[in-house]
């Protein structure tokens, strides 16, 4: 697969809890907030911990879109190799997480 140029706002990118509310948001330096959500502090946050884990997952994207294709690309490698089990299916799950990215897909 052929890296292309991706239109996201470039990594890294970092998380920060707010002090005046209960919540979290993906930061970059050069385009600051990129993505938030967060309850006020007299509002129950129902799912705080996972508003935590996604700021995470999130603030990760660009690292694991760019760990994909270096995988992607190895893994090409070794497509037909009948000794290789599992790699069609590997391949389809990570050209397909790729393609999403990309916005390649349908979401809907």
């Amino acid at each position: 697969m052929m890296t292309s140029e991706v239109k996201w706002t470039p990594g890294p990118w970092e998380i920060q809890g707010y002090t005046n509310y209960t919540g979290w948001a993906v930061y970059t330096q050069n385009r600051g907030c990129i993505a938030e959500r967060w309850y006020a502090q007299n509002q129950k946050a129902p799912y705080a911990d996972e508003l935590k884990a996604n700021a995470y997952l999130i603030s990760a994207a660009p690292d694991l879109y760019a760990a994909a294709e270096k995988a992607e690309c190895f893994i090409s490698g070794f497509e037909g190799d009948e000794l290789q089990e599992g790699i069609a299916e590997m391949l389809a799950d990570l050209r397909g997480a790729i393609a999403k990215a990309k916005g390649e897909v349908s979401h809907g």
